[in-house]
């Protein structure tokens, strides 16, 4: 299954590290540069972190590449899941359209993995991905959720009328 975890920041890659964690062992495809397995310890034993296999890019066309053997990649190390970093600050050449058929081409990869893994991808909310997101994934799914009544109670109330509204904690669901 492919789901698309959307979020308005980076530090969705962060959470995808955790569920990598939790579903030992998986294959990282980190894009984003933010997948060190070290950073869990020690919310993680030290034999569950060396069960996380991170494979790092910086390049599209690399990107590509990995996810075209990602199958033989996640078989290898038995892999549970697959997770895919946000890919918005890739490296690439200027011609837009290349890279938009790329990008596309790495969706429909990431879709053809998500039939035989549990295949998770970090989306910022603010970039193209979304509307590939929403074209390929099974799922998709938003790593907040604020109240809009909790935050109407929470500037209604007259004991809180100097004070700035207060948010409940974001709830992540990954």
């Amino acid at each position: 299954m492919l789901i698309g975890l959307v979020s308005p920041t980076r530090t969705i890659n962060y959470e995808l590290l955790r569920y990598a964690a939790r579903s030992a062992p998986a294959l990282v495809v980190d894009c984003a540069n933010a997948a060190d397995p070290h950073r869990l310890y020690p919310e993680f034993p030290h034999e569950t972190l060396g069960q996380i296999y991170v494979i790092e890019l910086e390049l599209l066309y690399k990107f590509r590449d990995i996810l075209k053997n990602a199958p033989r990649y996640a078989a290898r190390v038995r892999a549970r899941t697959v997770i895919v970093t946000t890919c918005d600050y890739l490296f690439h050449y200027q011609d837009p359209e290349e890279n938009r058929d790329i990008h596309h081409h790495c969706w429909e990869l990431m879709r053809g993995l998500g039939q035989t893994y549990d295949v998770r991808v970090g989306v910022l909310a603010h970039s193209e991905h979304l509307a590939f997101a929403q074209r390929y994934c099974d799922r998709v799914e938003s790593q907040f959720r604020i109240s809009n009544i909790e935050y109407r109670k929470n500037i209604e109330s007259p004991n809180n009328r100097n004070s700035k509204p207060r948010f409940d904690r974001p709830e992540i669901r990954i």
